[in-house]
């Protein structure tokens, strides 16, 4: 199923009633400003963790919904992959729309306007940190590699920002995202696209679900 429209995460609620998927926690990788915190509480998650690197924009999460240790926290870091050799922390590059930064400035499609030093944190590390049943990865070009290793077993859902193919821009390749997750018996659920630009939120839950 696909719909099309803006502020895509309204349709959350709606859509773990109708999978039946439980709202113990939820780790948003890439949290910006926090936009779907909101909905995140709407849907009653026991859990709510957004990771965000950029501290000008950590701190605006933290000054609108707070810091409660177990229930909603917010961690300054950049995820970064399992594998990654990244030292303690890495350059993360500030784009002159805050939704366009990065740490890989290859894939920036913005200007770039700052280049900061951000903590960095193994994906993995975070899963195991942090309590959710729920994964949401949207990084501006680095969810692929986030997504192949982090781990899927125990998870009922998986949202990944991701971009049609060919188009070029900073997020999973669709067709990618469906191969790593089918390789981890997910299905493609739902995408939402952002309106009409080439970006959609994509929904993988269990094949057999």
């Amino acid at each position: 199923m696909e719909r099309i429209g803006e502020g895509n995460f309204r349709w959350l609620p709606e859509f773990m009633r109708e999978h039946n998927i439980p709202a113990h926690g939820v780790l948003h990788i890439g949290g910006h400003k926090g936009e779907e915190v909101p909905t995140y509480i709407e849907c009653g998650f026991a859990h709510i963790v957004v990771v965000e690197p950029d501290p000008k924009l950590a701190a605006h999460i933290v000054q609108k919904y707070g810091n409660s240790p177990g229930y909603f926290v917010v961690d300054q870091c950049a995820a970064v992959s399992a594998d990654s050799t990244a030292s303690a922390q890495i350059p993360f590059y500030v784009a002159d729309r805050s939704f366009g930064s990065s740490t890989d400035k290859n894939v920036m499609l913005d200007n770039i306007i700052a280049e900061i030093l951000v903590p960095a944190a193994p994906i993995t590390y975070l899963q195991m940190k942090y309590f959710h049943n729920v994964l949401v990865i949207d990084t501006q070009g680095t969810e692929e590699e986030i997504l192949k290793s982090a781990f899927l077993n125990n998870l009922d859902l998986v949202i990944v920002e991701t971009g049609d193919p060919g188009t070029g821009v900073p997020a999973c390749d669709f067709d990618r995202a469906i191969e790593i997750m089918d390789g981890n018996g997910f299905e493609l659920s739902e995408r939402w696209r952002h309106g009409h630009h080439p970006y959609s939120d994509s929904l993988f839950t269990r094949s057999n679900q």
